[in-house]
């Protein structure tokens, strides 16, 4: 089974040649790219078009990977309609800072992947801040009430992580070499090929 990376937000001077030719290198066959309108295959990646909103309008009428964004307990509030709408839920380093397992439990009923992206939570990490809801989500995933997708959330094509580094920040913070792999291959990897099949 090949990985897939759920997250690239380009930046400007990014180009799609240069995500896909460090996602082959690290082993990637398909990136969720924001900004690209239809899928393309370049060096062998599949570049499948992502929008991360709150706006449930524009995510019902988006052909692609599509994931709702989670900032904080009021994201939350008409959290059953999601399943209709959204493909993953994207939850923010903010949102982790503020999350309890009140909320954690709302995303379990939900049903729908949770998406941690390793780069924000890394900075926020490396700032010296508590990740209040991190701890609670990785809990629960350890208690299989939610399941788990982790992408980088790279900006640029040299801060996509490679699959065992982002192996290795779960089972630093706890979760099994199962659980881990489920949420860096398995799941990313369900959810992206369904999506381009339409």
């Amino acid at each position: 089974m090949r990985a897939v990376e759920l997250a690239f937000i380009p930046e400007a001077e990014s180009s799609l040649i240069n995500l896909a030719k460090a996602a082959r290198e690290l082993g990637y066959s398909a990136v969720g790219v924001e900004g690209i309108t239809e899928p393309v295959s370049i060096e062998g990646v599949t570049l499948v078009p992502r929008l991360t909103t709150k706006n449930l309008a524009a995510l019902k009428r988006f052909a692609g990977l599509r994931a709702y964004l989670v900032e904080g307990a009021e994201d939350l509030k008409g959290y059953p309609k999601l399943r209709r709408f959204a493909d993953i839920v994207t939850v923010t380093d903010k949102a982790l800072r503020r999350l309890g397992p009140k909320e954690v439990e709302k995303l379990g009923n939900l049903g729908l992947p949770i998406e941690l992206q390793l780069n924000p939570i890394l900075r926020v990490i490396v700032q010296g801040q508590w990740l209040r809801g991190l701890r609670a989500l990785l809990l629960a995933a350890s208690a299989d009430r939610v399941r788990l997708a982790v992408s980088s959330g790279g900006t640029n094509p040299r801060i996509i992580r490679p699959i065992e580094v982002k192996r290795a920040f779960l089972e630093v913070f706890g979760l099994t070499q199962s659980h881990s792999f489920e949420a860096v291959i398995t799941v990313p990897s369900d959810i992206l090929p369904r999506v381009v099949k339409g």
